[in-house]
């Protein structure tokens, strides 16, 4: 019998983060799906018929306060916003640079199996378009991470 996986899904109430939440949930190869999420799931996002999820409301400005969360399979990292949303570009590049970046060191450092991030076509670091400066640096910054299996964007 396959050893069976778990999951930790960070964003799990965005587009992306729904879609691989809904796939993880209903594949039987995984035991157990945490979401670290910053207000309670609504039952629209999800079906559970095999009791997986374990929803987590969290403040992410002390992401490193649930690092016992990150000693997973595999740490999915949904997180994202626009810079319409953000509302400025530090709040931006706080959502999609520091929180991502912190997600990748507490997996390394609770060595999950893998980490995966949506990173965007077009990531630079030396882009003149903001967006894809912040893609590409972090790009750059979690694959220069030692010790860090598995990182793909």
């Amino acid at each position: 019998m396959a050893v069976l996986k778990s999951a930790l899904i960070l964003g799990a109430s965005g587009l992306v983060g729904q879609n691989l939440l809904r796939l993880l949930l209903l594949d039987p190869r995984y035991e157990s799906v945490t979401c670290l999420v910053r207000r309670p799931l609504g039952r629209q996002h999800y079906q559970d018929p095999d009791n997986k999820l374990r929803p987590v409301v969290i403040d992410f400005d002390n992401l490193d306060e649930y690092q016992g969360y990150f000693s997973v399979d595999h740490v999915y990292c949904c997180l994202g916003t626009t810079l319409k949303k953000a509302g400025d570009i530090s709040a931006f590049r706080k959502v999609d640079f520091e929180y991502v970046h912190v997600a990748a060191q507490l997996a390394r450092a609770q060595r999950a199996g893998g980490f995966v991030w949506i990173s965007s076509v077009g990531a630079n670091a030396k882009s003149k378009n903001y967006y894809l400066r912040v893609k590409g640096e972090l790009e750059n910054a979690i694959m220069r991470m030692p010790q860090l299996p598995n990182a793909a964007a």
